[in-house]
C-alpha cells in the first residue's frame, strides 16, 4: 500500500470510529475528515468538489424539507393515533395498518420532494 492510500484509509478509519462513538456532530467530522484529505495534497480540490453530488444535495434538503413540515404539523403523530384507534389495539393491526400507511406517506413524500427538487433545479439553472 502507498503512502496516499494508507492516509485515506487512516482518515477513513479515523472518521468511522468518530461517527459510531457518536460524540461529536456528524457534519463537522465529515467534514474535517475531507480537510484533512485536501490539506494534505491526497485529493486536490478540484477532485473534491467534482465529486458532489449537487442533485442528492437537492433531494436531501427538499426531503428534509418535508419532513419537518410533517413533524411539525403532526401528521406522523396522527396517523400513529388513527391506526392505533383503527387496530382496536391488536399489535398485528396496528403494525399491518402503521407499515401501509407510512409506505403511502413515504410515496407521496417522495412525489412532494420530486416537486420541491424540481423547482430547485428550475431555480438554480434558468434564474442564476
Amino acid at each position: 500500500m502507498e503512502f496516499n492510500s494508507a492516509i485515506v484509509v487512516t482518515v477513513f478509519a479515523v472518521v468511522i470510529a468518530l461517527l459510531i462513538w457518536d460524540r461529536t456532530n456528524r457534519a463537522v467530522v465529515t467534514l474535517m475528515g475531507a480537510s484533512v484529505l485536501v490539506l494534505l495534497v491526497v485529493l486536490d480540490q478540484n477532485a473534491a468538489i467534482s465529486a458532489i453530488d449537487f442533485n442528492t444535495i437537492g433531494l436531501i434538503v427538499s426531503m428534509s424539507a418535508v419532513v419537518a413540515v410533517c413533524r411539525k404539523s403532526g401528521m406522523f403523530h396522527y396517523l400513529a393515533v388513527k391506526s392505533a384507534k383503527l387496530a382496536d389495539g391488536n399489535l398485528w393491526r396496528i403494525l399491518a395498518l402503521g407499515f401501509a400507511r407510512f409506505t403511502i406517506l413515504a410515496f407521496h413524500m417522495m412525489l412532494m420532494s420530486i416537486a420541491v427538487s424540481t423547482i430547485y433545479m428550475y431555480l438554480r439553472y434558468f434564474l442564476v
